[in-house]
């Protein structure tokens, strides 16, 4: 089965099933797979994430004044201040896709007439370049045309 677009034909990923499959599935007793919904622990869109993330820097702010005090290795208690918002700031990150983002959310036709292994790339390059070859000619030409002109006063 294929998806009929404007521009292109795109095949689905996975055909769907039949309704002779589904019974024999139903029968064995398998089920449609469902995502497990993420723990609050670990969904940046959650309070309790930024929660946990505070309280992990609290005790690193408390690890570190004790370091100091005891005049020990203070390094791995810095690099919590380092590494946790990192890592917060990167699962928000994954989860929004925020270089799509930061300008134009382009749909999926956009991003693949700018691929460069899609034939509809390949042509508007072509053609953008065939035209600034033709502008070129026409420039020479003229040029030419001058000189010419110039040589024979």
């Amino acid at each position: 089965m294929c998806i009929r677009d404007s521009t292109r034909i795109m095949q689905k990923a996975f055909p769907p099933l039949s309704p002779e499959v589904k019974q024999r599935l139903d029968a064995n007793g398998y089920v449609e797979w469902k995502p497990l919904p993420i723990s609050d622990a670990l969904n940046p869109r959650s309070p309790q994430y930024w929660i946990t993330n505070v309280a992990m820097m609290g005790i690193a702010a408390v690890g570190r004044s004790l370091a100091t005090q005891n005049n020990s290795v203070r390094f791995l208690w810095g690099q919590v201040f380092v590494l946790v918002p990192f890592f917060a700031i990167a699962s928000q990150v994954k989860l929004d896709r925020i270089n799509d983002r930061l300008g134009h959310r382009k749909t999926l036709e956009e991003r693949l007439v700018f691929s460069p292994l899609t034939r509809a790339a390949w042509g508007e390059a072509k053609q953008e370049n065939d035209k600034y070859q033709n502008q070129l000619k026409t420039e020479i030409a003229t040029l030419e045309r001058q000189l010419k002109e110039r040589n024979q006063e």
